[in-house]
């Protein structure tokens, strides 16, 4: 019969085993170093505005809501997965900035 501690570890590895088998965290797209006023402005080019503005930016550009925070740099995966929200690619993005 195993240790307590043996059992523990089973039970605990891996945290998200959904997750470590499917593989969906590397789907995930990164995008490093976006000041939040640059994505503003972004967003804008593509076709956006400002809905209402505090601690986050919120946009829409009638159909989508993009919710922006504002601090700098956004993190690379919220800002991925945000540019996807908004219904670009990766590049488009980037050519936008």
């Amino acid at each position: 019969m195993p240790s307590a501690s043996t059992s523990r570890w089973r039970r605990s590895w891996p945290r998200r085993p959904s997750l470590a088998r499917s593989g969906r965290h590397l789907l995930i797209p990164r995008l490093p170093g976006v000041n939040h006023l640059d994505a503003v402005r972004a967003l804008e080019k593509a076709g956006f505005h400002l809905r209402r503005q505090g601690k986050h930016i919120v946009m829409t550009d009638g159909t989508r809501i993009v919710t922006l925070p504002r601090h700098n740099p956004i993190n690379a995966i919220t800002m991925g997965t945000i540019v996807r929200g908004a219904g670009l690619t990766i590049d488009e993005f980037r050519q936008l900035l």
